[in-house]
């Protein structure tokens, strides 16, 4: 698992409304791409927010909408939707965890002054 904040640009979705959908019950959606990198840049930041790329037009300059930062992580790699097996493909909510599991307990020391 891995918990991190972000910050989106509201402007930025405001003037991009070709890139909000609708849904058939009329909510409103921003498809959005999360990238976490290994590194953080000179802001301490490591995760970049954008608009997903058009299918249509995958050669479009990407729109960035924000970046942030993890603040925790439990060590573990998580595996890509693709690389997890489905448990039964005609099930509603099949999708695995990208997470591994496991039944070990890590003990970490506390660090807190309080």
């Amino acid at each position: 698992m891995i918990k991190a904040n972000i910050s989106i640009n509201l402007t930025k979705l405001g003037q991009n409304q070709a890139k909000i959908s609708t849904s058939k019950k009329g909510e409103k959606w921003a498809n959005l791409e999360i990238a976490i990198k290994d590194e953080v840049d000179q802001y301490n930041q490591n995760i970049s927010v954008k608009f997903s790329k058009n299918k249509d037009n995958p050669n479009e300059d990407p729109i960035w909408l924000g970046n942030g930062s993890t603040y925790w992580t439990d060590g573990a790699t998580p595996k890509t939707s693709r690389e997890l097996p489905s448990k039964d493909a005609n099930a509603v909510g099949s999708v695995a965890s990208p997470f591994p599991t496991t039944t070990e307990t890590k003990v970490v020391e506390d660090d807190l002054p309080f």
